[in-house]
This record gives C-alpha cells, sequence and structure tokens, in this order.
C-alpha cells in the first residue's frame, strides 16, 4: 500500500509507482531464492561426494582389516614385499622349502641383509 495507508485509489501515478516498488521486490526475493535454491543444490552436491568418499574408505578400510587379520593369523613365517600403498605380499618361506631363495631374492630386491630386512618390513 501507498504512504499514509492510503490505497491505489489516490492517484494513477501513486498506483504506477507501488506497483514498481512492488515488482522490484519481487525480483530481488526472486533473485534470493534461486541464489538459495543454488547453494542449497552445491550442499547436496558436497554431501553426495562426501558420502561416496566415506564409503570407499570404509571399504578400503574392511580390505586392510582383513588383510592384517590374514598376515596376523601367519605370524612370522614369511617376509613382507610391499608392492603399493595398501598392498602386501605375503610369502611363505617355511611352507615350501623357498626361504633361501626368497631371502636372497629380497635382499637383491631391497638391498638390505636377511634378518634386518624381516623386521624392517613389518
Amino acid at each position: 500500500m501507498a504512504a499514509g495507508g492510503a490505497g491505489c485509489g489516490d492517484t494513477v501515478e501513486q498506483c504506477r509507482a507501488e506497483v514498481e516498488r512492488l515488482t522490484r521486490e519481487l525480483a530481488e526475493a526472486n533473485r534470493e531464492k534461486i541464489q538459495a535454491a543454488e547453494c542449497g543444490l552445491v550442499v547436496l552436491e558436497e554431501n553426495q561426494s562426501l558420502k561416496q568418499q566415506y564409503a570407499e574408505l570404509e571399504a578400503e578400510q574392511e580390505t586392510l582389516r582383513l588383510e592384517l587379520e590374514q598376515l596376523q593369523e601367519v605370524g612370522s613365517a614369511g617376509v613382507w614385499l610391499l608392492t603399493g600403498r595398501s598392498q602386501a605380499l605375503f610369502v611363505l618361506l617355511d611352507s615350501f622349502g623357498y626361504k633361501k631363495f626368497l631371502t636372497t631374492v629380497c635382499r637383491y630386491i631391497y638391498n638390505v641383509p636377511g634378518q634386518e630386512m624381516v623386521s624392517h618390513y613389518k
């Protein structure tokens, strides 16, 4: 409504001014609504990305937990051959009689004396 509580019946100019003011306010409100929706969409996308990363990390943690469990069951009967960030190949030496051969290979690969090599890579 126009200033002083008067309606649009005062004059045509006052009505036009009121319509223009309301139109500007409506346009501003619409811009703010669109901006809020865009921000909300960004938050939802970020949330989805974080959930995906969390699921991947949980899966990797479970894989590593199972690997650790298996390695703890085997104990100290072998040598670690590190092949990557979360991968490890555990070679059983005592079970197959390849101890001397594998120890020599490990010494060559890691350039480390035999016994120190075992404790160094555990």
